[in-house]
């Protein structure tokens, strides 16, 4: 793994423009990347910690409204895999404020909010490796906190049932696909995984 060291310091004044632009909307397949999401462990037990569905769904509609103190969100017991699928290297980032997991919830009793948290306003530059063909690395996902350094976006489950949980990452690669605008020396792009389906039980 080796820094890259083709980031200007301006990164520091607006880096975070790599996820507000989010060009990994556009069509990213020439990457040469995949994202998989795996599930270590299919089935978890549900925890309202002694409140009812009622006194939650008041609970979060008051803390994205306000800001309010939450408890944690659910543990995970997961994992993210990138692996280079071309024939080339690929450079890219795998830290920094610039790179974000982020988790799409859904399920009967699925709710995602901002977190009532605040961060320090340093930026902290991205960190990159090359990554060769057929290699990989993986990321563990071990919460249902997600987002801005980890910790943006928090995710609940408040109902049993089936849920599914679809990962994106975000980061800059190069070389740069086509279409992707070039930002500080690589292009921000957005991986995408399937949905894993998982259970939450009384």
């Amino acid at each position: 793994m080796k820094l890259f060291r083709f980031f200007p310091l301006l990164l520091a004044a607006t880096g975070l423009a790599v996820a507000k632009d989010d060009p990994a909307d556009k069509d990213v397949k020439d990457t040469g990347l995949t994202l998989t999401l795996r599930a270590k462990k299919d089935s978890y037990k549900l925890d309202l910690e002694g409140k009812s569905v009622k006194e939650w769904e008041e609970l979060l509609k008051i803390g994205k409204k306000l800001g309010s103190p939450l408890p944690k969100p659910p543990a995970l017991d997961m994992e993210l895999e990138i692996k280079n699928t071309g024939k080339e290297n690929v450079e890219l980032w795998t830290g920094g404020d610039p790179v974000q997991v982020m988790l799409d919830v859904k399920g009967p009793g699925a709710h995602t909010i901002k977190a009532p948290l605040a961060f320090t306003a340093d930026f902290r530059l991205p960190k990159g490796m090359t990554l060769e063909p057929g290699k990989s690395f993986t990321v563990p996902v071990k919460s249902l906190s997600h987002g801005f350094r980890g910790a943006g976006t928090w995710s609940y489950w408040i109902k049993p049932g089936e849920y599914t949980i679809t990962a994106s990452y975000k980061t800059g690669v190069r070389p740069i696909p086509a279409g992707v605008k070039e930002m500080y020396g690589a292009g921000p792009v957005t991986l995408k995984s399937a949905p894993v389906t998982v259970k939450v039980v009384e």
